[in-house]
């Protein structure tokens, strides 16, 4: 995943479909029902147990569906790894807010015009955050 010191290029780009051709297995999609991984496409194969799954950020666009919010240890609240603002929680936090307020901003903010990536856009732009700063 493209960030910043990671050395990623495009040229190192393998796609989640010529992953599930090196694969080569008979891997079944699980059913939409269990969207509630987020950007994440599982599969199974057969009756084991187990399952693989994919996050492609760069070569498919997950952001129409993402359900992912990032808390940082600074106390910044992320709605996209690839946007550069977020909102800071940690002054409420340090105000000792009540939960109520605590949910009020986070409805609010996440709700805000600018907080997500627009659902057709790429998934991964110019802005390539640190991951470890992120927590990632």
């Amino acid at each position: 995943m493209p960030s910043n010191g990671s050395a990623w290029g495009e040229g190192l780009l393998v796609s989640e479909d010529e992953m599930m051709s090196r694969i080569d297995l008979n891997l079944q999609a699980e059913p939409v029902g269990n969207a509630d991984r987020g950007p994440a496409v599982s599969y199974r194969l057969g009756d084991y147990p187990g399952r693989i799954s994919f996050v492609s950020a760069v070569s498919r666009c997950f952001c129409g569906g993402c359900n992912r919010l990032r808390l940082t240890s600074r106390g910044e609240l992320l709605g996209c790894l690839y946007l550069q603002s977020g909102a800071n929680l940690a002054r409420l936090l340090a105000d000792r807010a009540s939960t109520s307020e605590i949910a009020a901003f986070v409805r609010h903010t996440v709700e805000s015009p600018g907080f997500r990536r627009l659902p057709r856009e790429t998934s991964v732009a110019g802005f390539n955050p640190y991951m470890r700063k992120v927590g990632g």
